[in-house]
């Protein structure tokens, strides 16, 4: 193009000689931005853990839980035996022998009988000390197991109760 004065009008320096060269080399400069974003966000897909398909977990873990739990309740019907009779039974006479022991050496020092287990630091809630002016007579019982001792019974039998509730070797 020419001036009116016949001159051509002075290029700018920042003018490109070829646009479509440029155009598509903002378009190769796009393409490979979006590239590499796809990349970075593919390698932290990698890099983060896999969720667990939770619903085939809580698929198996409902039927478990439920079995266990009607397990349970079918199986707490009844309180567990923690010790047999024999075993309760040895406890408490073994129980009574401490007290008579206790209650024969509260009678030679003090002269007279006392008048409570509280006396002789022996109470127990599952003995029963019941006491006249010159004999005694005390009840234990656990449960359904009662055993009775009055004053004057051989105690041997009481003392060797102990040996019953010594530790079993399995």
């Amino acid at each position: 193009m020419t001036g009116p004065s016949g001159k051509r009008p002075p290029q700018d320096p920042h003018q490109l000689q070829r646009p479509d060269l440029a155009a598509q080399m903002v378009a190769d400069i796009l393409k490979q931005k979006i590239a590499d974003v796809k990349e970075i966000k593919a390698a932290a897909g990698a890099a983060r853990p896999r969720r667990r398909n939770w619903k085939r977990w809580l698929a198996g873990l409902i039927p478990a839980f439920s079995a266990l739990t009607a397990w349970n309740l079918l199986r707490a019907g009844a309180e567990p035996q923690v010790f047999t009779p024999e075993e309760l039974a040895a406890s408490l006479r073994f129980k009574i022998y401490v007290a008579a022991q206790a209650i024969r050496a509260f009678r030679d020092s003090a002269g007279t009988l006392p008048p409570s287990l509280q006396q002789i630091r022996m109470a127990d809630d599952g003995l029963a000390y019941v006491r006249t002016d010159t004999t005694y007579v005390i009840v234990g019982s656990a449960g359904a197991v009662h055993v009775t001792y009055r004053q004057g019974d051989d105690l041997k039998p009481y003392g060797a109760a102990a040996q019953t509730l010594g530790r079993k070797r399995s």
